[in-house]
């Protein structure tokens, strides 16, 4: 049962990935050849992804082109991409001053965040892999992941009583600002990225644990970490009001 769900999803992938600029409207004949299967298991396929508006029928000649909710996710993957690059510059200030690497994270979904921009800094030892650029990771086993959660209302209230061992330890990451997990050899400091009081992405350090345990060099990452969060929210700040003046023109 399971591999049949599997599969049906990877031919829904396959299906939105026949769209192109050259070919942005298929019949459902023609996306059947294309997949290998039968005109009522694309048919099928098909139903399933205009259900969730992922592709659009045309009532007159009834081809399927790309639909509203591939473009709405195409607003998300590019405003954070803006985020991962408009943030390289903040994480190498932070990766020069701290000597330790810099990243940036988001929520990929309620369960998942993911790195999209990593500066590695000089000190590395004992380390390497710790974080890399586009590593995934589970939101409740990294200090990025439960700075998440303990900004994040909603998602704890999603997550329910399952969170009831971090209650205390999320009050504490929202009254401090911040969080630091020892994994080891290596240690993660992260804080949060705030837009109108929502959450919008991390930063963090990760470094040798034996090495941040020094006061002064805990305290000097935290400050550029902070430096570093109040830049990006402000460049967040800018980007939207540049967006909604834009909206409001056209």
């Amino acid at each position: 049962m399971t591999s049949k769900k599997q599969s049906s999803l990877d031919n829904a992938f396959k299906i939105l990935k026949l769209f192109s600029l050259d070919e942005p409207e298929m019949s459902v004949t023609e996306i059947a050849k294309r997949l290998g299967v039968s005109k009522s298991t694309a048919h099928r396929l098909l139903a399933s992804l205009l259900a969730e508006e992922f592709v659009y029928q045309n009532p007159k000649n009834q081809l399927y082109s790309l639909g509203s909710s591939i473009l709405s996710l195409a607003n998300l993957v590019n405003s954070q991409i803006h985020i991962a690059s408009e943030s390289v510059p903040i994480l190498n200030t932070i990766a020069e001053n701290t000597r330790e690497s810099a990243h940036l994270s988001i929520m990929e979904d309620s369960n998942t965040i993911v790195y999209i921009q990593t500066v590695k800094g000089e000190y590395e030892e004992g380390i390497n892999g710790v974080v890399q650029l586009g590593m995934r990771k589970p939101i409740t086993e990294s200090a990025s992941g439960k700075v998440f959660l303990a900004y994040d209302e909603e998602l704890q209230k999603e997550y329910g009583s399952s969170l009831y061992s971090l209650s205390n330890l999320l009050i504490s990451i929202k009254k401090e600002g911040l969080f630091i997990q020892e994994m080891g050899k290596a240690t993660e400091i992260a804080m949060p990225v705030l837009y109108k009081g929502q959450i919008t992405a991390v930063l963090s350090i990760t470094t040798n644990t034996k090495r941040i345990r020094a006061q002064r060099l805990r305290n000097q990452a935290i400050r550029y970490l902070e430096q570093g969060a109040r830049k990006l929210e402000t460049i967040i700040v800018n980007r939207k009001r540049g967006n909604s003046i834009a909206n409001a023109g056209g």
